[in-house]
Order: C-alpha cells, then sequence, then structure tokens
C-alpha cells in the first residue's frame, strides 16, 4: 500500500488538480485563502514522485466533507490511513466517482449515496436567459429588480433555505460577494449563490439555487442564476455545478444556459464503520 503524508498547499498540489479543474472544481476552490482553515489535505505518490491521489477534508460545512481524486488504489491507501482516519468524524459527507465507491465502502455504510451529474460552463457558452413577457402563466419582473444579497439578508436566507433542506448555505459564504436574490413584496422568494469561487485557479462552483415553492415555475431561478453567472464572468473564465441525475427538470434549465454534463459521479452521507 502506497504511503500517505500530509501535505501544504503547494504548486505540485495546483498543476495534480488543475489536470481537470472542473472535476476538480472544488479542491480548486477551496485553495484560496478564505477557505484554507476549513482544509487538511493528504497524497500518495506514484513510483516516479509524482501526486497520484489526494484527499481533502473539509471542515467549513454542518457535515465535514472529504474529497477523493486519484486512482482507486490511491483513494484505497488514502481513506484506509491510520493519518487520516484518526481525524474523521463518524459522519461525513463524500463527493466521489464511482470507481473509488470500492474504496469507500471498506470503510464506510454508504447506502445514502445519490447518483449526481457534475455540470460545467465556459464563458464563451454562457447563454444569459431573459423572460420572454409572460413565463409560467406570470408576469415576471425585470431582470434588474435581481440584486447582490449579504450578511443583512441572513436571517431572509435560512427562512428560504428551509424549502431546500439539502442545501449547503453558511452565512461566511457571503462575504463572496456572490450571491443574487429576488425579493416580492418584501419577502426573498429566490436566491442562486456559489459554493466556491477562485480567481487564481479561474474556477467557481455555484448551488444553494432555491425559489419559494409558491413561486417556481416562473423563471426566479433562471434570473437570479443568470445574474450571479454576469457576475463571476467578469472574474473567472469556468463554472461548475452538481445536479441530481434525476432532476431532469433543473438539468434543462442549466442546460438552456449553456452547461453541459462533464462527468457523473456519487453524492451523499457515510457513516464510518468501525473495528
Amino acid at each position: 500500500m502506497r504511503e500517505v503524508f500530509e501535505i501544504t498547499p503547494d504548486s505540485e498540489l495546483r498543476a495534480f488538480l488543475r489536470r481537470d479543474p472542473v472535476l476538480a472544481a472544488y479542491p480548486l476552490g477551496d485553495l484560496a485563502p478564505q477557505y484554507a482553515p476549513f482544509c487538511r489535505w493528504f497524497a500518495t505518490r506514484d513510483e516516479s514522485g509524482g501526486l497520484s491521489g489526494v484527499a481533502l477534508f473539509y471542515t467549513g460545512l454542518r457535515t465535514p466533507t472529504v474529497l477523493t481524486l486519484g486512482d482507486p488504489d490511491d483513494v484505497d491507501a488514502l481513506l484506509g490511513s491510520p493519518a487520516l482516519k484518526a481525524i474523521l468524524p463518524t459522519r461525513l459527507y463524500v463527493h466521489l466517482p464511482s470507481s473509488h465507491l470500492a474504496a469507500f465502502q471498506a470503510n464506510f455504510q454508504v447506502d445514502a449515496l445519490r447518483p449526481m451529474i457534475r455540470m460545467a460552463l465556459h464563458r464563451d457558452g454562457f447563454i444569459p436567459w431573459r423572460p420572454s413577457p409572460s413565463e409560467g402563466g406570470a408576469l415576471v419582473p425585470d431582470p434588474a429588480s435581481v440584486v447582490r444579497v449579504g450578511h443583512g439578508d441572513t436571517a431572509d436566507l435560512v427562512a428560504l433555505y428551509r424549502f431546500y433542506p439539502d442545501n449547503f448555505f453558511e452565512p461566511y459564504q457571503l462575504e463572496s460577494g456572490f450571491y443574487y436574490g429576488y425579493r416580492a413584496a418584501g419577502h426573498l422568494i429566490s436566491v442562486a449563490g456559489i459554493h466556491v469561487v477562485s480567481v487564481e485557479d479561474d474556477i467557481a462552483a455555484i448551488g444553494n439555487v432555491v425559489t419559494h415553492p409558491e413561486h417556481r415555475g416562473r423563471g426566479y431561478s433562471r434570473m437570479c442564476t443568470t445574474r450571479l453567472l454576469e457576475d463571476l464572468f467578469t472574474h473567472v473564465s469556468t463554472v461548475a455545478l452538481n445536479v441530481t441525475r434525476e432532476n431532469v427538470g433543473a438539468r434543462r434549465i442549466y442546460e438552456q444556459l449553456g452547461f453541459v454534463e462533464h462527468l457523473r459521479y456519487l453524492e451523499g452521507p457515510v457513516i464510518a464503520r468501525h473495528g
């Protein structure tokens, strides 16, 4: 089994992650200084001495998260290493390619994993959405009505995210400035935001997109996401997102904005096996 060691982010790690920036969108974004306090990185090397596997342990969310990259043998070594096992809590959230599933099954209960799709959009493929005079049978306001939301809107955001229990919203994410929402009658009814953004690595991952159930089907999510992307594409050239495979409606909306499928993977909570 290959030796596992903890690694400090450096040019070698960045080069490894940049081999496939969309696959590594979250780890690349987490190299940005604002995410550093939440990250611990573990790695393996191949016979030539180059990095061959990486595991990121991220603690900036309510449920700590592990992301793995590399060949299955490297991931098996990473997950089985005493160094990583010593710091992992019993419950984790994970993203993993199907090729990593056996390594996770050996160490975790994985019954709750869901099939997912990672989609990607490059700046030159972006198709900004503009509403027709009537959308979903109701008049849709001008996209200029979408505004940036910040810490002063935290209570409204938390209330809105009750309708999206699988959200990964944390108030510190608002410090990025990349959260946009729309209000009706004084209430925040739709929002789109980011998980990570790194100007240095030219990548962002959007998410936490939700519209109040009473206002769905009228284009609000597309409107907020369009405004978010317009801002992001002045800073980075590539944006990624995750969507469940069965959510055909959401996938269609993202495709209308120019997103294309990049890879299929598994995501969800896992529980460590003991003994």
